[in-house]
């Protein structure tokens, strides 16, 4: 069968091979691609650091906001906050204290450096204002007996 029999003609269409000038062209392309790639890449990167490292917004709400509420909850117990009215209540602020300790043991390794000086802080503190506020409302202890 010749192609005048079946009609149609079939014509050799594709390109063997490519000049130097296109393959040149075509490295270039591909370069100039990687490198913008690499660029929206690192302004990414830039851009999400930029955020772990912005101060907090006032009605922002982030892992130190936590932190700082059960601070001020346990300063406010243990009868330490001025504006507070609540009745002291020892019981309550360390478990306000161990709740925030817990927080600190299941965010282990995933805080910045900044998160974790803050929790680390807050429980310094309060820790030690637990400490004064647990003494001065402690019952007087009984004097020692007296030997003759």
């Amino acid at each position: 069968m010749t192609d005048d029999e079946s009609g149609f003609t079939f014509v050799e269409r594709r390109h063997t091979h490519l000049d130097e000038e296109a393959v040149e062209e075509a490295d270039q392309e591909k370069e100039r691609l990687r490198k913008e790639a690499e660029r929206d890449k690192a302004k990414l990167e830039a851009e999400k650091q930029k955020k772990k490292a912005k101060a907090v917004v006032y009605g922002e709400v982030d892992i130190i906001s936590l932190f700082e509420t059960l601070a001020s909850t346990a300063l406010a117990q243990m009868g330490l906050l001025p504006e507070s009215r609540m009745p002291q209540d020892l019981r309550g602020a360390r478990n306000s204290i161990d709740l925030l300790r817990v927080v600190k043991d299941k965010t282990e390794g995933n805080l910045t450096p900044e998160e974790k000086r803050v929790i680390d802080e807050l429980l310094y503190t309060l820790q030690m204002n637990f400490v004064q506020a647990s003494k001065q409302s402690a019952p007087p202890s009984p004097p020692p007996p007296q030997t003759k």
